[in-house]
């Protein structure tokens, strides 16, 4: 009978309502942490998690704000409104997160994404290759919650911060 040595993988450290930290794939631990915000107080958890966390991991922040398109069916000036509404209050959830990263001494940068918000995240995480999405809890009226698909459907680490 022969022996064969097996590798020994370090134990994972885990932390009271957060993800374990291990080493990520594919290069994954050079990429940054995206943060799901929303301009609600759920989104602002998240932002404060996602900056502890990038502080911890010494990781830049993505803050993404995902709008969703208003419907076509509203007329010329009924859409744009609401567009501009939406962008306003997009800019303003992401300009009070990248305040409190900047007070916090970590590395930020926005993004404003069209589309649904759990696939916008994902996607986006997937192609920046993020070693973390952190979104919040909040759960939307008549919709699955967003937290709940991006848990489902990413393929990274995701972070549900606590409100």
């Amino acid at each position: 009978m022969t022996s064969s040595t097996v590798p020994h993988r370090q134990p994972q450290e885990t932390t009271r309502g957060g993800p374990p930290v291990a080493e990520a794939r594919d290069g994954d631990a050079t990429g940054p942490i995206v943060a799901g915000i929303d301009g609600t107080a759920s989104g602002q958890a998240a932002a404060r998690t996602a900056i502890a966390w990038a502080k911890r991991l010494a990781a830049p922040i993505v803050f993404v704000f995902v709008r969703r398109p208003p419907m076509d069916g509203l007329g010329e000036p009924f859409y744009g409104r609401r567009v501009e509404a939406e962008t306003f209050r997009a800019r303003s959830a992401l300009s009070a997160a990248l305040e409190a990263a900047e007070a916090s001494g970590v590395s930020a940068t926005a993004e404003i994404l069209d589309g649904v918000p759990a696939r916008g995240l994902s996607e986006l995480a997937k192609l920046r290759r993020a070693r973390l999405l952190v979104t919040g809890p909040r759960r939307r009226r008549l919709r699955r919650s967003v937290s709940r698909r991006v848990v489902s459907t990413a393929d990274r680490p995701v972070l549900v911060a606590a409100a």
